[in-house]
């Protein structure tokens, strides 16, 4: 038994290896790829979706940081854009987003943790600005709601390339109610902030 553990321990250490920067961790919700930011050597430049550019297009971030992901998905599957931020905790002080297809900001809405709404596919789900977060806090977009548990997709923290077939970065156990929806911690210096919501439809 000591032997088949410890040949499970050394397999996923294997499997948790960073991935170098700018490699394709895997394709989650809506076909939203999804990129390791292990060790970059400097800032990299802002990214662009595929058929736009500095000059017709918005970018999403810094390549490939947690904040260009959430704006990425939000802006390819559903037309919204996410306001520019100093930092991923910053989100949660947002009260609107921008509906590219309509031109219209629409309510961005706040739900602090242990709040009786929970989360959706498509919602962020914000990280304050301590422990294994700090300083900038950390941003998921969540792709799976479950009666035990979230699946979150997001960049810049574990940067591992996902197990085949599996369609996000982590899995996230939950404690919920009719009364509250909780995110277990999954490091004991985290704090999850809770997460936004709005209003959501496929992109034309």
């Amino acid at each position: 038994m000591f032997k088949a553990a410890l040949i499970a321990l050394i397999l996923g250490a294997v499997v948790a290896v960073p991935a170098p920067f700018g490699t394709l961790l895997g394709v989650t919700h809506g076909n939203t790829s999804v990129y390791s930011c292990d060790h970059p050597t400097e800032d990299k430049s802002n990214y662009y979706p595929p058929g736009t550019d500095e000059t017709n297009g918005t970018y999403t971030g810094l390549r490939w940081q947690c904040v260009e992901l959430a704006r990425r998905y939000l802006f390819l599957n559903h037309e919204l854009l996410l306001a520019s931020v100093d930092g991923a905790v910053d989100i949660f002080n947002l009260s609107t987003i921008t509906d590219v297809g309509r031109n219209v900001s629409v309510p961005f809405t706040a739900h602090a943790q242990g709040s009786a709404t929970p989360p959706v596919r498509g919602s962020l789900l914000i990280y304050k600005n301590v422990g294994f977060y700090a300083p900038w806090g950390h941003v998921a977009v969540v792709v799976d709601v479950h009666s035990s548990h979230i699946d979150i997709a997001e960049q810049n923290v574990e940067d591992s390339v996902w197990p085949p077939g599996q369609a996000y970065s982590r899995r996230l156990n939950v404690t919920r109610s009719s009364a509250s929806f909780t995110v277990d911690k999954l490091y004991d210096d985290e704090v999850v902030l809770g997460w936004m919501t709005t209003s959501l439809h496929p992109a034309c």
